[in-house]
């Protein structure tokens, strides 16, 4: 045996420079003294991903850059040896970004140093990404070779030696030992409504040279064929909304000025108006201010690992099945963790793993209750008290938000539900929920917990209410309102349904903003086309609810159409993101980071298995 080991990994991501990182830190300890080959498949820029360098710099990353990393350290379980390396402050810092104003710059001794809470711009992550694919190159092991075709995937076939033959754009084929599934968020292809819409756009647009329908926002730099005298549409009030306002405003000129502690806006005269409208009727609650450094988290008190294990035992003995429901059993206790979060706080005493456990008020349950359904299903008047009730729900937010996530109650309150993310992963995953369950968990929680403890930075809230007061940005007619393309008008309709004075509101162009879940039937890729109909892969299936994803077993290894396991295919991220929960975040230090234990866990799998493969064929050679 005499060729190199190939292990692909389709995806040049983010996700993938984790499973590289921990390729390279686990082989010098595999007792491996074979060669090995990583191919990296990615037509981009590699390690980038979704975070281009040329997008605009008033694009924001959502977590502090004190909070994100590639490399694992003393808090991982499981995943092989640490070796460190730099967080996105780290290389900030190293590289000589400063913070001038609103922006964040090389500038020699200019300006204030990144402070661990500053949320930077996302090209200069796509740099800092590209600077850790540099880094674990120049620390590959003897005997390990690093390759990246700038291609397109299309197909993975299983072959009768149990290896796989990877087939690119251009009819070149690859033949690997090992694949590794890391191919980030994708877009769907149109379903029949889509396709209905966009036959009576193409009708309708000789009447109306500004009607269009953006299903995805995604490249922004698509956004400048909106004309500035159109009205745009926006469907969404979340991150993917904040990005799109953003491209529409400061990305055509205009600028945001502070005088006297006074934030305003400057317009450039380009922008168009923009309607907001979503279902829940209300923008994302703004992150408040971080107070608990890079690697603070509480640790639960009742939404424990071991309080779901008694609930799955108790339901075994009552129904034989250990599924949950999340209505009835996981929210109260979650529900209880907040509360007591907020009654801590509220007391005063700072959440530290010696606070005491205190007696939960009414009072906190309550404030939890309203943080879920601020409005209640609230029936307003007319669109004016629907629109002043959004814009106190904003300042109030903002509020909280600049008070801080330790010493607001409220802002303590619901960064419990980012705290105890991995228990309630442990609760979700594999079907932990009964389908009916999963389904509702998905669809009405999770919107909901999105909302209140994954918003945006304060800073974007502060800018939205700029961008209301000079008449840029407007909200729709109430939460739940109905749209339609009205044929006679050539626009775009939405009508109210929680109004006692039905109002409609009117506009050009219809933006989608939100990034497409992946199912895989529905992918563009003709990587997942081929894959499917060859057997080689199935979607998840939770009885008979697709939450997404593709079907795995708890290896993260894929499981084909007949239900055989394979091997030596791996899905992570979000490929996964089905039978998993929330696997779309990168990692953050010293948390025990779910990525990087996903990744050094696979790599350990892989690399086991070249070993014991190198014994193997010695063995025979020597028998020979």
């Amino acid at each position: 045996m005499n060729d190199p080991f190939r292990i692909v990994i389709v995806g040049g991501g983010p996700r993938a420079l984790g499973l590289l990182e921990r390729f390279i830190a686990i082989y010098p300890e595999a007792g491996i003294d074979h060669p090995v080959e990583i191919h990296m498949i990615d037509p981009s820029e590699a390690g980038r991903g979704a975070h281009p360098v040329q997008q605009s710099d008033t694009l924001l990353t959502n977590t502090v850059a004190g909070q994100i990393t590639l490399f694992s350290d003393s808090s991982v379980q499981d995943a092989g040896p640490v070796v460190p390396g730099p967080s996105l402050l780290d290389w900030a810092r190293d590289s000589g970004y400063r913070r001038i104003g609103r922006r964040f710059v090389q500038s020699g001794n200019e300006g204030e140093i990144i402070d661990e809470n500053d949320y930077l711009p996302r090209n200069l992550l796509g740099l800092y990404l590209s600077h850790v694919y540099d880094l674990l190159s120049q620390r590959l092991p003897e005997n390990m070779k690093l390759l990246h075709p700038r291609r397109k995937v299309e197909n993975i076939r299983r072959l009768e030696n149990d290896r796989y033959a990877i087939s690119m754009e251009g009819g070149y084929t690859l033949l690997a030992d090992y694949v590794i599934l890391a191919t980030g968020h994708g877009t769907n292809l149109p379903d029949e409504t889509q396709q209905q819409l966009e036959h009576q756009l193409n009708a309708l647009r000789a009447r109306n040279h500004k009607l269009q329908h953006i299903a995805t926002p995604y490249p922004l730099a698509g956004l400048p064929s909106i004309d500035a005298d159109a009205v745009v549409g926006v469907r969404g009030m979340g991150l993917t909304a904040h990005d799109v306002i953003s491209e529409l405003t400061e990305g055509r000129g205009g600028r945001f000025i502070e005088t006297d502690g006074q934030l305003h806006y400057q317009p450039s005269g380009r922008e168009p108006k923009i309607v907001l409208f979503s279902r829940q009727g209300l923008p994302y609650c703004a992150r408040g201010s971080n107070q608990k450094g890079v690697s603070g988290q509480w640790q639960a008190r009742f939404f424990t690992r071991m309080w779901i294990d008694q609930q799955r035992d108790r339901q075994l003995a009552t129904t034989g099945c250990r599924q949950l429901d999340f209505a009835s059993v996981l929210w109260p206790r979650i529900r209880l963790e907040m509360a007591h979060m907020h009654a801590l706080t509220r007391l005063g005493h700072p959440p530290l793993a010696d606070a005491p456990t205190v007696e939960v008020a009414e009072e906190d349950f309550a404030a939890v209750d309203r943080l879920m359904e601020p409005l209640d299903d609230t029936r307003f008047d007319g669109q004016a008290d629907y629109h002043a009730a959004v814009m106190d729900y904003l300042r109030t937010d903002l509020a909280h938000a600049e008070q801080g996530n330790v010493d607001d109650p409220i802002k303590a309150a619901t960064d419990i539900l980012r705290d105890v993310r991995d228990n309630l992963r442990y609760a979700v995953d594999f079907g932990g929920l009964s389908p009916a369950s999963h389904r509702d968990f998905l669809e009405q929680f999770c919107p909901v917990m999105n909302r209140i403890a994954v918003g945006p930075p304060l800073s974007r809230n502060r800018e939205l209410l700029c961008l209301i007061e000079a008449g840029i940005v407007s909200f729709g007619p109430g939460p739940m309102p109905t749209l339609r393309l009205d044929e006679q008008q050539a626009r775009f309709v939405l009508s109210s349904t929680q109004l006692e004075q039905p109002q409609q509101t009117t506009f050009d162009v219809l933006i989608n903003a939100r990034i497409d879940m992946f199912y895989p039937r529905q992918d563009r890729s003709l990587l997942m086309r081929n894959m499917l109909a060859s057997g080689t892969i199935r979607p998840y299936l939770h009885g008979d609810f697709h939450p997404g994803g593709l079907d795995i077993d708890p290896f993260n290894r894929l499981i084909d159409t007949g239900g055989t396991v394979h091997s030596r295919l791996w899905a992570l991220g979000n490929p996964a993101e089905g039978p998993n929960f929330y696997t779309f975040i990168l990692p953050r230090p010293m948390v025990n980071s779910r990525s990087i234990q996903d990744a050094g866990r696979c790599a350990t799998q892989i690399l086991t298995g070249i070993r014991l493969q190198t014994q193997q064929s010695q063995v025979a050679d020597e028998s020979v």
